[in-house]
């Protein structure tokens, strides 16, 4: 897919710039050329007790996924986000190549 996928980022009730809002665009296109099935990312950034709470929902083909990730500032809140976002969007696009793989072998061997 050479579409690049929509990014969607709130900040709610948080104090940015427009570095961090480029780094978090940029990290979501990488996930998007890693995982081409993606289309959408939305990211939400809100303040929670003396740190920082970031949520991210994935859509994409035959793929939906949410997660957040916390930390005492927003770019470790983020870094924890991503981790989780690549973890969970492999084990999903593995999942999909190998299945058909599984269920060749189960049937057994072609004569």
């Amino acid at each position: 897919m050479t579409d690049t996928p929509t990014v969607v980022i709130r900040f709610k009730d948080v104090e940015h710039d427009e570095a961090l809002r480029e780094e978090l665009e940029r990290r979501t296109r990488e996930l998007a050329s890693e995982f081409p099935e993606t289309t959408r990312f939305e990211i939400s950034l809100e303040p929670d007790g003396a740190g920082f709470r970031i949520h991210g929902h994935v859509n994409g083909k035959h793929t939906q996924l949410a997660t957040h990730g916390d930390g005492v500032d927003l770019r470790s809140a983020a870094d924890q986000l991503f981790h989780r976002v690549r973890q969970q969007l492999r084990r999903v696009h593995d999942r999909r190549i190998f299945q058909h793989r599984k269920e060749a072998q189960k049937s057994g061997p072609k004569h």
